[in-house]
């Protein structure tokens, strides 16, 4: 499921968002920007939510 979200989320196209807003809203969220290969695997990146 996180993997489907994390694709349309990264998609190139509408409704993708694109690198500058993925990392403001990581940011806003409080998570932590992670180095990773494209747009979908920074979203789909295991890591620790914040609680």
């Amino acid at each position: 499921m996180i993997k489907a979200i994390a694709d349309v989320l990264a998609s190139t196209d509408w409704p993708g968002l694109s690198n500058t807003e993925i990392t403001q809203l990581l940011g806003m969220l409080g998570i932590a920007e992670v180095e990773a290969p494209n747009k979908r695997n920074r979203f789909a990146h295991k890591r620790d939510f914040p609680s």
